[in-house]
């Protein structure tokens, strides 16, 4: 079971993960990371990308509680 970890206001379910770039596995780097048991996908923030140098691989539309649909790259 996950823990409720204070930084976040207000404290949510957190663990700690790991990202790697999978073609280049040096470039790696360990955070913590909130959990959202209802959620459909998984984000990371975009300075987290471009310092593992991730690359896209599609663009994915996505929307919110207000419905208004946004591309994302994935």
């Amino acid at each position: 079971m996950p823990s409720y970890d204070p930084q976040f206001t207000p404290p949510a379910a957190a663990l700690d993960v790991t990202v790697r770039n999978p073609f280049l596995p040096d470039r790696a780097t360990e955070k913590i990371a909130m959990l959202d048991p209802a959620a459909d996908i998984t984000a990371i923030p975009q300075p987290l990308v471009r310092s593992l140098d991730l690359r896209s691989a599609r663009t994915t539309a996505v929307s919110g509680v207000d419905t208004i649909s946004t591309p994302y790259r994935t």
